[in-house]
Parts: structure tokens; C-alpha cells; sequence
């Protein structure tokens, strides 16, 4: 057996399990003074796991996993229950920068201490090492560990936060396992400047005398701001993107074979949480509203699906249902917008506003819903001071609602005005001279709007000789009025076609967005998706 000391570092991160309760074990090794491992063919690692089954439940999630420069690649799973369990490097590999084994799922069944040996057989040289687990009643436990945001530029702050349980100390390290120093007295909070681009990552370390739980954040830094494509890891198109009022989850809708629900903590890294969506309401708007994902009427694109109908996902239960059919709802529509804002009672509801009915008449029309079972709404207006449009804007901004642009029926004209409800009454935009107008001459072919850190901005497509994208805050002058944004080069997200919709969302410090066009007999195309990472230090580009 080799030395390993001139070339390993092993590192425990999770090495404790209470009693009773399923629980995680990782452990990492990685070259010494920044050196990568890389493995061949004919190398294999292996795990004697002998003692800790004798005091644990099984079979368990066990896995190997590889990573570089915030990728990782996974190593093949164990099928058996075997000792020792054997992995294999992966068919396409990489030399890597650690190499972590997780054991999942498992759960301790009495008080013990036993021990883990891992053996790395790297180029016919064997290297091994020994970890003590430690089987508590009371297990160090790190309840909450989140970074704000996890998307930047270099040069930026990111605010950390933390709270756990049975720990009798702790400390956070960065990328190169070297502890930063924590503000005193203990806050449970620090904020940290990112000077590096790629990724940072934190790890924090709870421990409970000699036992240790570890939970670790990884940051994508960029060199500068700019749009970039999202690379979601299911298969089919997103079909809509909701995030919870914390902004601490974000929810896509997937159309595919199997409509389903996906969810995020950062945007990138996403589980699936459910699937048989509703067929018929896999393309309506959404919100998260009361812990539950709710969709709300008919297509926001398809002309053929319109509908009143509304569905509820509830969060805990991972289960669909449908509202009852009631007399005080909405007449069937499409193209509508649906939010999330406080009525005049003060009290969070969900709002319908405009689209066109069943017969494609355009609507202005707004209602409200508190969330009671039985999808009784209450109407605010038959007739809003906006003109009647469908396949439009709409979006909370600075404790405001806004909508704008749109079209003025189905294939027609498209609207280019802007309009906010401060609580009380609505009013139309103005700009340099009079009313504000999105686009000044030209087809607008789809819109959005978005707030990121209480601005507003204005996404769209416009065509006149050519297609051009939209995008920018939305800047208001002293007198109160506003600047409109000048249509710039085309972006990934341009529509080569009207009747289009755009969706955006501000989630973990950057705007994500989607498009998508109808084609007629129910095909629906998709853009896929987009995320705009704002500039350092600044609110506005």
C-alpha cells in the first residue's frame, strides 16, 4: 500500500449520524498543493463498509463523485450491498480536483462509534485511509445554510446566513479549506466580496465535540454582466417559471412525454417534483400562492385552449386538484395575465386581468381570488382604464402592479402603452413626450416585464426593416417621467415571428427568461432558457 502523504489530503465532511434519523456521510480527498487526480481505466476505488452496516440500516444511496472548476462528473453507483463496494472511473473522464464518496439515506441504530476505510488505486498505486463515524443521539445539524445571491461578477459582495442545531462550535472555510474569519460576537451572518472568477465555493462546519456535519455553497462568478444560456438538466421545453415569495425556490412547468414540475435553489441544479400536469393547463400562467403552484385559466399562447379552469400543486403533498366549477369566476379566456398582489384589503391574492374570452374578444377586465376552496372570485372592474389586450406584460414592481404592451386582439395590432396600479388608482406611464410608448414605430412582437432589486425593466422584440431585442431599466426622470429603452442588437431570446410571449422572472440576483411562439395545430416552439446577470455594484446598466 502507498504513502499517501506527499500527494492526498483527506478531508472529513459529514462523519456523524443521529439515531434514528436517515442522515449523510461524505468524505473527500483531493491532490495536495493544488494537483489534479486523474484516473485510467484500470484504476478503481474502493470502500469497506463491513462495520458501519453492522450498526446502520441498508441498502443505501452510495456514490462517487468527481469535480473541477464547479463541474463534476458521477462515478458509477454500487448495485449491491457488498463489502467492500467498488466504483470504476466514469467512460469519459477528466483529471478532476477532489473526488467526494457520499453515503445517503442511511440511517444509525444505536450509539457507537466504527470506522470507514476508502482505498484509491490511482496508476497500479494503492493509497488508504480510515475515518471514524460517529453514531449519536444527538448529531451536529446544519439547518440552514444559504448564500444571496449565487450568480455574480467578480467583485461582488455575497451575503451568507446560517443557522443550526446540536452544535457546540463552527467555522466556514472558502475554496482552499482555509477558515475566514467570522464577525464577533457570533451573528450567524457575514457578508464576503468574491475577487475570483469562475466559482467560490463555502464550506460551513458544524461539529459537536468530535463529530462533524458540513454543508457546502457553490457561486458562479462571472467576469462581467450579460445574458447567458441556461442549461436546465430535464428534458422538454419550459412552459412556465414561478418563484416562491421568498425568492428562495424557483418552479419551472415542462412540457414533454411527461408534463412535469421541477425545482431550483439556485436555477441551475433542479429536482423533479411531480409530474402529470394537467394536459390542458401545461401552458396557463402560474403563481406560487400559499405554498401551492396554481395555474390559472387558459394558454398564455395557444389560441385553441381557453379555458376558467383552475388547478392547485400542493408543495407538501406533491399532489394536483382541481377547484370546483363556481358562478362567481372569470368568463373562459386566453392570453391573460395572472400575479400575485395585495388587494385594497391589504390582504395577498391572486390576480386575472385582460386576455380574450372564448369568442377572442379582448378583455380589460380584473378579478381576484384569496385562495378559498371554492374558486370564488371577486370582480374589480368590467372595464379597466387600459385599452382590452391579450399575450401581454404584467408584473409586481416597487410595490406596484404594471402591464403593458401586448396586442389589441389575436394576430392584431400591438399595443406599445404602459400602465401601473399604485393601490388606489391606475395610471398610464408618461414619457419625454407625453404618453410613454414602448416602441415608436414598428411591430412589437412580444413583451414582458420584470422588476430586479425595485427596478423595472422592459424586455421585448420589435420588428420593423429587421428584428431587434428590447431591454433596459426603466429610468424615470425628476418630473416623474419615463425614458424609453432603444431597441438594441438581437439577442438568443429574438422571435423571428409576432404573436410571441415572452416570460421573466427575478430570481437569485439575475432576470431569467423564456420565449415562446405558436405555430398553429397546437405546436407550440421554445426559445429555451435565458438569465441576465446584472453589472457590479449598480442597479441599472
Amino acid at each position: 500500500m502507498g504513502s499517501d502523504e506527499k500527494y492526498l489530503e483527506w478531508t472529513p465532511l459529514d462523519s456523524s449520524l443521529q439515531v434514528g434519523a436517515k442522515g449523510q456521510l461524505r468524505f473527500r480527498v483531493a491532490g495536495k498543493e493544488k494537483k489534479k487526480l486523474s484516473f485510467d481505466d484500470n484504476d478503481e476505488i474502493k470502500l469497506f463498509v463491513g462495520d458501519l452496516k453492522a450498526k446502520t440500516t441498508w441498502p443505501v444511496t452510495v456514490e462517487v463523485v468527481g469535480r473541477s472548476q464547479g463541474s463534476q462528473c458521477r462515478w458509477e453507483r454500487d448495485k449491491t450491498t457488498s463489502d467492500p463496494l467498488v466504483f470504476y472511473p466514469p467512460e469519459v473522464n477528466d483529471e478532476v480536483d477532489e473526488v467526494d464518496f457520499i453515503l445517503s439515506n442511511i440511517e444509525a441504530r444505536d450509539e457507537d462509534e466504527v470506522q470507514l476505510k476508502i482505498v484509491l488505486t490511482i496508476y497500479e498505486k494503492s493509497y488508504q485511509n480510515s475515518f471514524p463515524i460517529y453514531l449519536l443521539q444527538q448529531a451536529p445539524e446544519i439547518k440552514k445554510f444559504r448564500a444571496t445571491p449565487t450568480i455574480l461578477v467578480v467583485g461582488s459582495d455575497v451575503d451568507l446566513e446560517w443557522s443550526l442545531e446540536n452544535a457546540t462550535d463552527y467555522e466556514i472555510r472558502d475554496k482552499k479549506y482555509e477558515k475566514i474569519e467570522l464577525p464577533d460576537p457570533p451573528q450567524h451572518a457575514c457578508r464576503r466580496r468574491i475577487d475570483e472568477e469562475n466559482f467560490a465555493v463555502f464550506h460551513l462546519i458544524a461539529r459537536h465535540d468530535k463529530a462533524l456535519t458540513t454543508k457546502t455553497l457553490e457561486i458562479k462568478v462571472f467576469r462581467g454582466s450579460g445574458w447567458r444560456s441556461g442549461s436546465p438538466p430535464f428534458e422538454g421545453q419550459i412552459a412556465g417559471l414561478m418563484v416562491s415569495p421568498t425568492h428562495e425556490e424557483i418552479y419551472a412547468i415542462v412540457r414533454g412525454k411527461k408534463n412535469s414540475i421541477w425545482q431550483s435553489a439556485d436555477g441551475f441544479n433542479y429536482e423533479n417534483i411531480g409530474n402529470e400536469v394537467p394536459v390542458d393547463m401545461v401552458t396557463s400562467p402560474g403563481v406560487h400562492f400559499n405554498n401551492q403552484l396554481v395555474l390559472v385559466g387558459g394558454s398564455k399562447i395557444d389560441p385553441k385552449q381557453v379555458s376558467n379552469e383552475v388547478h392547485r400543486f400542493d408543495l407538501e403533498e406533491k399532489k394536483w386538484s382541481k377547484l370546483p366549477k363556481s358562478q362567481k369566476i372569470w368568463p373562459k379566456r386566453m392570453g391573460h395575465a395572472c400575479l400575485v398582489f395585495p388587494d385594497q384589503d391589504d390582504i395577498q391574492k391572486v390576480w386575472v386581468m385582460g386576455g380574450v374570452d372564448e369568442n377572442w374578444n379582448a378583455l380589460n377586465d380584473i378579478w381576484v381570488w384569496d385562495g378559498n376552496d371554492g374558486n370564488e372570485w371577486e370582480q374589480k372592474t368590467t372595464d379597466a382604464p387600459w385599452p382590452t389586450r391579450c399575450m401581454f406584460g404584467a408584473g409586481v414592481i416597487a410595490n406596484e402592479v404594471w402591464i403593458g404592451g401586448g396586442f389589441e386582439e389575436l394576430k392584431g395590432k400591438s399595443r406599445d402603452d404602459l400602465w401601473r396600479w399604485d393601490g388606489k388608482t391606475w395610471q398610464s406611464l408618461k414619457g419625454q413626450q407625453g404618453d410613454f410608448k414602448i416602441i415608436d414605430n414598428g411591430l412589437l412582437c412580444a413583451s414582458a416585464l420584470v422588476s430586479l432589486d425595485q427596478i423595472a425593466y422592459l424586455i421585448g422584440t420589435k420588428k420593423d426593416q429587421h428584428y431587434k431585442a428590447l431591454f433596459a431599466p426603466m429610468r424615470r426622470q425628476p418630473g416623474g417621467q419615463y425614458v424609453a429603452p432603444a431597441p438594441n442588437a438581437p439577442l438568443g431570446w429574438t422571435l423571428q415571428i409576432p404573436d410571441s410571449m415572452l416570460e421573466a422572472v427575478e430570481f437569485n440576483g439575475c432576470i431569467w427568461l423564456f420565449a415562446q411562439t405558436y405555430r398553429g395545430k397546437k405546436r407550440i416552439e421554445n426559445s429555451g432558457l435565458y438569465y441576465w446577470v446584472p453589472p457590479k455594484d449598480s442597479k441599472v446598466e
